[in-house]
């Protein structure tokens, strides 16, 4: 496929130096788009990732709940400097005089002052857990989902509509974006601090509008005051984020650019001085690294006089070789005695581990799951295989969810849909046998990871162990300095923090199971 980028005084050398940089940290890029002048000049997909596949943005849901403040206030509706107090007295709180302070611009600029962990159970209603935290003594930039959490629900209030409804005719269907799954809490309203789902294309035509003012095809979709506030220094972020300024949930850059960002590597650049959108969709657990990476290789480089198409291209399609899967010898013995028999989650390790961090050790990985508004708080049980000539189908119950996936095992991955907290997920997946044990490697494709389960069959037992990327242990010790579950120390956080992890290891342990 020849893109000819060159002709839009774009390096395709770059893109590449770019991409091949993102393998060398640990990451994987999954799709790509570059718009420049208004004109798509590129788009690819990495394997088995497709362009019509929806994926939770996470943090990218901040920048939506932003605009949507920004049409609040165009409407009359809300204003910056409303208190957020009076919105919701009737939850329990403390008396304090920082109430007088809190506005909607101060949660803009994540300046709350109010205590935030980002483990805290998303599935509960974030206004009661906002309300109740104490506030911080230090009283500074402090990056809390609450923040976002509270907008969301204060959106919902002055406008008497869920966020996605409310955004739908104002933003979505005038850029030609089908109206998007956006988890809820359990009160049934928008999740502010991730939740939203939107393929690449969506993400990169909403910074595309933001690019332009605000306009769309040339018609004024988000308000232009909001649009160029947004790209305006409102804020400087704490030393522990890589950006130079921040404004209303977005991100800026001494180059000029700004982005939507969300975790993991769901980002939207812009790039006003050449016309350009960059939008990119990948798995890494250092956001900050995913910045520098696409500062130092992208926004730095992608305008220099550079071809290197062909290279780029034979790049592509070996990338997409690499999750091809292979095919190993089948051990027909232990299919045999394993087949159809239900086995019941036994021991006490699991159970722990769900105490530790909260999170059941299910179909997706914890570092994911830890974003996710509504998850299964159950583990993995009532697990069954059901082996046949080309694949096994692979079932277990997660909370109210009956999970169920097919496995290819001719070398052949199969896409199968499993629902989970009434989101559907497009699980890729294919199986192996080494030695005893069977192993299943699984993509829930709308989400960023990739899991491994590992099965040991005994004579009415099994074991499942799991690897995950990215890893949870990893999130864990990348956000723990962040989000303020440790303080930055020069001598005593790496010892907290490799003390965390070490603690954490309990999450890796195997699962056992005896037939029911």
């Amino acid at each position: 496929m020849s893109y000819n980028l060159k002709q839009y005084g774009v390096s395709a050398a770059a893109i590449l130096r770019y991409l091949k940089r993102f393998d060398e940290i640990g990451g994987e890029n999954h799709g790509m788009i570059v718009i420049k002048d208004g004109k798509k000049i590129f788009e690819r997909y990495c394997y088995p990732y497709t362009a019509d596949m929806p994926r939770t943005m996470f943090s990218v849901t901040k920048c939506l709940v932003s605009t949507a403040v920004g049409f609040a206030v165009d409407e009359k509706k809300l204003s910056l400097d409303d208190k957020i107090l009076p919105y919701f007295k009737e939850y329990p709180h403390k008396k304090n005089k920082e109430w007088d302070n809190m506005t909607v611009r101060t949660l803009l600029l994540m300046r709350s002052n109010k205590k935030f962990s980002f483990l805290q159970d998303m599935t509960d209603d974030h206004t009661k857990i906002f309300m109740k935290n104490p506030f911080r003594r230090k009283k500074d930039f402090f990056y809390s989902n609450n923040d976002a959490h509270v907008l969301a629900h204060l959106v919902e209030i002055v406008t008497g509509e869920r966020l996605v409804d409310y955004l739908t005719p104002r933003l979505f269907e005038p850029l030609g974006i089908k109206k998007p799954f956006w988890e809820t809490n359990a009160l049934g309203v928008c999740v502010g601090g991730s939740g939203l789902y939107l393929t690449c294309d969506d993400l990169a035509k909403i910074a595309l509008c933001y690019l332009d003012g605000g306009k769309y095809d040339g018609r004024q979709i988000i308000p232009a005051f909001w649009a160029e506030a947004v790209a305006t220094k409102q804020t400087t972020p704490s030393k522990n984020w890589a950006a130079d300024g921040f404004s209303y949930y977005f991100w800026l850059e001494k180059n000029g650019s700004y982005r939507l960002e969300g975790l993991f590597g769901q980002f939207g650049v812009i790039i006003p001085e050449k016309k350009t959108v960059i939008a990119v969709i990948g798995a890494h657990v250092s956001d900050a690294l995913i910045a520098k990476t696409i500062n130092d290789y992208l926004v730095k480089d992608i305008f220099l006089d550079e071809d290197g198409e062909e290279e780029l291209e034979e790049y592509l399609r070996e990338r997409d070789k690499r999750l091809l899967p292979h095919v190993a010898e089948r051990n027909i013995e232990k299919e045999v005695i394993s087949s159809r028999k239900v086995y019941k989650r036994k021991g006490c390790a699991v159970e722990i581990s769900k105490l530790m961090t909260r999170f059941s050790n299910g179909l997706i990985p914890n570092s994911i799951s830890s974003s996710f508004a509504k998850r299964p708080k159950d583990s993995v049980d009532d697990l069954t295989f059901a082996f046949s000539d080309d694949r096994v189908r692979v079932t277990w119950r997660e909370e109210k969810d009956v999970v169920s996936f097919d496995c290819g095992v001719d070398g052949k991955p199969l896409i199968t849909d499993v629902t989970l907290q009434d989101n559907v997920y497009h699980v890729w997946s294919w199986g192996y046998w080494k030695k005893n044990d069977f192993h299943v490697v699984t993509r829930p494709l709308n989400t960023v990871a990739q899991k491994e389960f590992i099965f040991r069959f005994g004579k009415d037992k099994v074991s499942m162990k799991t690897k995950c990327n990215p890893d949870f242990r990893d999130f864990v010790v990348a956000n723990s300095i962040a989000s303020g579950v440790f303080p930055d120390l020069p001598v005593v956080t790496p010892i907290l923090v490799g003390l965390l992890k070490t603690g954490l290891i309990v999450t890796t342990f195997p699962v056992r199971f005896v037939k029911k």
